[in-house]
């Protein structure tokens, strides 16, 4: 069976920045270092390209998902 081995991808539209990962969304995931760091990262890059607005979304998303782990 053909499947696709993409796992990432960036893009632009219009004004937003948009990274996509596709890993996992258990508990699991979130305990490797790897994978939070991954998502740090993208939540760095989406931030530098979209700007201030984004900024609140984003540190929410973090004290959800990465800290909580940590």
């Amino acid at each position: 069976e053909k499947g696709s081995n993409i796992v990432g991808w960036t893009k632009k539209y219009e004004n937003s920045s948009i990274a996509y990962l596709q890993f996992g969304d258990g508990p699991s995931s979130y305990k490797n270092e790897n994978f939070r760091k991954l998502i740090k990262q993208s939540i760095s890059w989406v931030i530098k390209e979209t700007g201030w607005l984004i900024k609140k979304f984003i540190y929410y998303l973090n004290k959800i998902f990465i800290e909580y782990y940590d």
